[in-house]
């Protein structure tokens, strides 16, 4: 079919529209971490190199361990920009709902026109009784309070 079609091309524009100036943004934030990551270690590769250092291995590991921790930063803002990128130029398609032609709205108004059995008649009635009389005694019981208060 022609939608399967459209999922797969790229986006026809190819002036520089929001998404596409956002991905270069990313690329160049991307770019950016990556620096300042490979910046962060050389200095810790130049620091163990460093002639007259002491053989400390806890600092040693302290530094191996931020090290890792700067890689992983840089790989998940590599992967995370990469997938925006493909992202970006993907359109999904909103599918709308037209209220009132689905077969469950045709079934509830089927439903609510039918005429109501006794049963429910009786029910109503009784639920109808039961409110009435606890509004009745609620008010009997704020004309008490408001009698003793005048009192």
């Amino acid at each position: 079919s022609i939608a399967f079609l459209y999922r797969r091309m790229p986006p026809k524009s190819s002036s520089g529209g929001p998404k596409q100036k956002a991905a270069a943004k990313q690329e160049q934030l991307l770019a950016a971490r990556v620096e300042k990551a490979n910046a962060e270690a050389e200095k810790v590769e130049a620091a163990s190199w460093a002639v007259g250092s002491k053989n400390n291995s806890k600092q040693k590991a302290a530094e191996d361990k931020e090290a890792e921790k700067l890689r992983k930063a840089a790989d998940k803002a590599r992967l995370l920009a990469e997938d925006e990128s493909s992202l970006a130029g993907t359109v999904f398609k909103k599918s709308s709902k037209k209220k009132g032609k689905d077969d469950f709205d045709l079934l509830d108004a089927a439903l609510s026109k039918q005429p109501k059995t006794k049963a429910q008649k009786e029910l109503e009635a009784k639920k109808k009784i039961a409110e009435d009389r606890k509004k009745k005694e609620a008010e009997d019981k704020a004309l008490k309070e408001a009698q003793k208060l005048a009192d």
